[in-house]
């Protein structure tokens, strides 16, 4: 189920463009639903201002999403597979 919810979002980020008053997602919604943890910043390679980032570590594929710090709505995601990214606990 989890990895269902992740893929039905990453799919979701990949349409072409939203209408400017439309919130495809919000974190309201999104703190409930997805397994994530917090991130101190968005990684430079988003490309994303005035946002927060999540991260979801399911099964293999590493999934960061960020939303806009204004409207608490999601704004963009981008998806890591195993042999891109490196995982350290501290």
């Amino acid at each position: 189920m989890k990895i269902l919810i992740t893929a039905a979002l990453a799919s979701l980020m990949a349409l072409p463009a939203f209408a400017q008053d439309a919130c495809p997602m919000s974190y309201d919604v999104f703190e409930i639903g997805v397994p994530h943890t917090d991130m101190d910043a968005c990684p430079d390679s988003m490309q994303v201002e005035n946002a927060f980032c999540r991260l979801s570590l399911v099964a293999e594929v590493a999934t960061i999403f960020a939303f806009s710090e204004e409207t608490d709505c999601i704004i963009a995601s981008q998806a890591y597979f195993d042999d891109q990214y490196a995982l350290t606990i501290n």
